[in-house]
C-alpha cells in the first residue's frame, strides 16, 4: 500500500521505498526499517511507547529485542526522512516513546501505463483465442481423417492396410500422432490399457481401436487431449461400421 506523507513524499510499504513522484531520489528501507516506518505511518500523530514498537517490529518477527536496536533504527530512519523534510518527523517523548508527526493519506497505487496494461490484457485474450482456434482446428482435422479412414475401410471390406501397433485382448490397436501418422515408437500399451479400463471399453470381443493423443491444449496446465475411437467388428452384411468416439482432456 502507498501512503502520501505531508502531501510530498510517497511511502511504498510493500517494497519499502520512500520517494517523491517524478523525482529521481529513492530511499530503500531494510526489512526492519520498513516495519518500523509502517508502524509510525499507520499511527501518525499518536504517541507510541517503546514496548509497543519493540513488540511490533522485533518480537513479533522473532528478532532480538533491545533498546539499542530501537534507538539505532530510529536514528537511521530519521536520517533518511531528513533527506525529504526539513523538520524532524519522529519526535521523542521523554520517558514514554516516540511520535510520528506528519499528515498521512492512504494513496491508491497510481497506474502510470493503463494503455500498456490494456494491451497486455488484450494480448492474453488473443493468445487464449489462438489456443482455442488451434485446438478446434486440430479436432476438425482429426475428425475428417477418421471419417475418410472409415470410408476407405468400408470400400476395402473393412481391411486396413496400416500396420498394427499392438493388441489388447481382442482389440487391434492403431496409434496416431500429431502428424496423423501411425506411430509405433511412442505407443504405450499400459497407458492405453488403463484408459480402456477407465472408459469401460469391452475388448473381450473383436474390435479396432484408433488411439490418438494430441499435444494441443487450451490452458498452460493442460497435459493434452485424448481421442479414442472404438469400432467393434461387424458382419459383412452390416452396411456401416459403428464406432464410439471418446474425447478426454
Amino acid at each position: 500500500m502507498n501512503y502520501l506523507i505531508n502531501d510530498r513524499v510517497t511511502y511504498d510499504s510493500l517494497n519499502g521505498k520512500l520517494y517523491i513522484l517524478n523525482d529521481g531520489e529513492v530511499v530503500r528501507l531494510s526489512k526492519t526499517l520498513n516495519r518500523l516506518m509502517l508502524v509510525f505511518v499507520q499511527n501518525s500523530n499518536k504517541i507510541l511507547d517503546r514496548e509497543q514498537l519493540l513488540l511490533s517490529v522485533w518480537q513479533g518477527h522473532n528478532q532480538v529485542v533491545s533498546d539499542n536496536n530501537l534507538n539505532s533504527n530510529i536514528s537511521v530512519l530519521r536520517r533518511y526522512l531528513s533527506s525529504f523534510f526539513d523538520e524532524d518527523m519522529i519526535l521523542t517523548i521523554p520517558k514514554i516513546g516516540f511520535k510520528f508527526s506528519a499528515q498521512v493519506v492512504v494513496e491508491e497505487k497510481i497506474n502510470l501505463e493503463p494503455q500498456n496494461l490494456n494491451n497486455k490484457k488484450n494480448l492474453l485474450i488473443n493468445n487464449k483465442s489462438k489456443k482455442k482456434l488451434w485446438f478446434f482446428l486440430g479436432l476438425t482435422i482429426f475428425s475428417i481423417v477418421f471419417i475418410l479412414g472409415f470410408v476407405y475401410i468400408k470400400h476395402k471390406n473393412y481391411s486396413v492396410s496400416y500396420p498394427i501397433v499392438g493388441k489388447i485382448d481382442q482389440c487391434i490397436v492403431y496409434y496416431i500422432n500429431d502428424d496423423y501418422k501411425l506411430d509405433v515408437k511412442n505407443f504405450s500399451e499400459n497407458t492405453l490399457k488403463e484408459k480402456i479400463s477407465y472408459l469401460g471399453i469391452n475388448c473381450k470381443l473383436p474390435a479396432k481401436v484408433y488411439y490418438y493423443v494430441s499435444s494441443i491444449s487450451m490452458r498452460d496446465d493442460d497435459k493434452g487431449t485424448l481421442f479414442l475411437s472404438y469400432c467393434p467388428e461387424t458382419s459383412k452384411n452390416q452396411p456401416v461400421m459403428s464406432c464410439e468416439t471418446f474425447y478426454e482432456k
